[in-house]
């Protein structure tokens, strides 16, 4: 059967999986948001999958769903803006892995052999991206 090799840009985002770190429903959980990002969390737990909800250190949310690729418009939005991005939620699962602070590198997250080995990993903000890219700047 003939096929043709498909450029990764062209795929959609794939979800982080779930954490621990609260109740999908749980409102008051969500770190950073504003009263504002807060309701429209509760707009999103009312909208069809596939949704993806994108919070930032600023406050703000970006909530998108149904299409091809919906973590991916949601992350595109975010970064238009200022403060750091990261995936809240996902369908009916939290995502959600705290930012991590400025020069410190999680317990246990360890940047890829190879991203060392190349000089890549700078700082452990860059080490995340290539691991978590779900989690950007």
């Amino acid at each position: 059967m003939p096929s043709t090799e498909l450029h990764a840009g062209y795929l959609p985002e794939r979800f982080p999986p779930p954490t621990q770190f609260a109740a999908i429903t749980d409102v008051t959980a969500i770190p950073y948001l504003s009263q504002q990002s807060r309701e429209m969390y509760r707009d999103f737990l009312e909208l069809p999958f596939p949704r993806a909800f994108v919070i930032d250190n600023m406050g703000t949310a970006v909530s998108e769903s149904g299409g091809l690729d919906p973590l991916g418009r949601a992350m595109a939005i975010c970064h238009t803006r200022k403060g750091q991005c990261g995936v809240y939620a996902v369908d009916d699962r939290v995502v959600w892995k705290p930012f991590p602070v400025a020069g410190q590198q999680p317990p246990g997250d360890k940047c890829p052999q190879t991203a060392m080995d190349r000089g890549e990993a700078q700082h452990s903000d860059r080490c995340l991206l290539q691991s978590r890219p779900w989690v950007m700047r």
